[in-house]
């Protein structure tokens, strides 16, 4: 029995693989060239990573590639396509950032909106602590019940008149001090 070399047993391990040859072939003579095509369409970093995920198929997939008599059209095609796949992909990428962005805004000024809201409550109702009792009275019994003025004269014991001047003036001095705080 005639003894091997470690080198000899490589290569029947490499002549066992079929279609190694068109691969090895393939990878040496088009990969650049492949490289600068799909650059052509894409970054450079994304070209790379293109040509290598395509011959990475072309290992795994090799008894395919026997069939065709021109591997390099073949592979030019892949390229292509995986260059289309990826602009798409870059393209709902960039759509969804953009849609994050926009619900972190909304997110955003909602919370500026509902600082305001109570930054604003506050000063509302600083503003009715600082009016008179009957006045502050009269105005939150019309904001919070929907009874007529009559109602409200009776229940308070005032005339009508009454009741109506304090509305007024009530909202006179909610305008005015709700202006000014606007105005700082």
């Amino acid at each position: 029995m005639k003894a091997t070399s470690p080198a000899t047993n490589n290569l029947r391990k490499k002549d066992s693989i079929p279609g190694l040859d068109i691969f090895e072939k393939a990878y040496r003579d088009y990969f650049t060239r492949l490289e600068l095509y799909a650059a052509s369409i894409l970054a450079e970093d994304e070209a790379t990573d293109v040509v290598q995920d395509v011959f990475l198929y072309m290992w795994n997939n090799i008894e395919e590639f026997t069939k065709y008599s021109s591997v390099y059209a073949y592979l030019r095609r892949m390229v292509y396509c995986q260059c289309v796949d990826q602009i798409r992909h870059n393209r709902i990428a960039e759509k969804y950032i953009s849609e994050q962005l926009y619900v972190s805004d909304s997110i955003r000024n909602d919370v500026d909106l509902t600082v305001s809201y109570r930054e604003l409550e506050r000063i509302y109702n600083n503003i009715l602590e600082e009016m008179p009792p009957k006045r502050r009275d009269v105005y939150v019994l019309q904001q919070t019940t929907e009874l007529s003025l009559a109602d409200i004269s009776l229940r308070m014991n005032i005339s009508v008149k009454t009741v109506d001047c304090h509305l007024a003036n009530a909202r006179k001095t909610l305008r005015q001090k709700l202006i000014s705080y606007q105005s700082r």
